[in-house]
Order: structure tokens, then sequence, then C-alpha cells
């Protein structure tokens, strides 16, 4: 059943906003986050902004170094380090023939 209330769609992305803030990125396959490089690769914050009641919510921009490899995914954590795993899902796939960066300006939509 999709959702015809905005005014629902809205409470329900700003509840996962709440939920957690901290952006990672996992290498081929999903299963395992980055790790390496120099600079290290670490998770980076975003932060949740509302906006329009329409069932999306956009976080701000964040700069992830990483090292050489092929990126497929990003997560939410619930904290910068272990913490728990809020939602993954799958980026068009991205590969780094060196150290390199990955904005990620996450977005939740909620139809």
């Amino acid at each position: 059943m999709a959702l015809s209330q905005d005014s629902t769609k809205e409470a329900l992305a700003t509840a996962f906003t709440n939920l957690g803030s901290w952006v990672a990125v996992y290498t081929t396959g999903g299963t395992t986050e980055a790790s390496g490089g120099s600079p290290a690769y670490a998770r980076k914050q975003t932060t949740w902004a509302g906006g329009a009641v329409d069932g999306i919510a956009t976080g701000s921009q964040v700069e992830i170094d990483l090292p050489a490899g092929t990126f497929t995914h990003v997560g939410i954590f619930t904290a910068s380090s272990g913490g728990t795993l809020v939602e993954k899902v799958a980026i068009t796939s991205t590969t780094l023939g060196a150290q390199g960066k990955l904005l990620v300006t996450p977005t939740i939509t909620v139809s």
C-alpha cells in the first residue's frame, strides 16, 4: 500500500533521520566497510535538514576519504565507529585507482 498523506510520509522520514547520522562506505558487494588509506577512511557525520512536507529528508554533503578500490554501497550508522547500521543502499559502483574522495549527499524518501 502506497502512503497517501504527505504529513505521514514526512513524519516517517523525520523518524528515520533521528536513527543515525554517520555515513559509511562499503566495498564491492556491500558487505565490507571501507578501511585504510592516507588520509584514513572514516565515517563522516551528516546533518539532516527538514524541508517541504513531502516525505523527503536530505542530509548535508559529506566528503569521505577512500583508498584505491571499488565502492558499491553507502550506509547510515548510529555512531562514528561501531554502533548500529540503520540502513544501507547500493550506489553507482565507483572505482578509484588511487586514494581519493567520495562525495555523498544522503537522501531519505518515503513514498
